[in-house]
């Protein structure tokens, strides 16, 4: 199994229809709580909206924070 990489060499996971996340290099969905660990781990990921292409990977984690974040 391959990663697949953006231009910084970061893991790419595509946002689908109903805010689903698939990571492509493990072939499988994640949570946007998974993706903050990754950032806590120092994973570099984007995530990019499969329809646009759009990176949202900033917007999809600030609105997941919930209330009081």
């Amino acid at each position: 199994m391959h990663a697949i990489l953006d231009e910084r060499g970061a893991n790419v996971v595509k946002r689908y229809a109903r805010s689903r996340l698939y990571d492509a290099a493990s072939q499988r969905y994640v949570t946007v709580e998974q993706l903050r660990g990754w950032g806590a781990k120092g994973v570099a990921f984007s995530a990019i909206d499969s329809e646009t292409g759009d990176d949202v990977t900033s917007v999809l984690l600030a609105c997941s924070r919930g209330p009081g974040a």
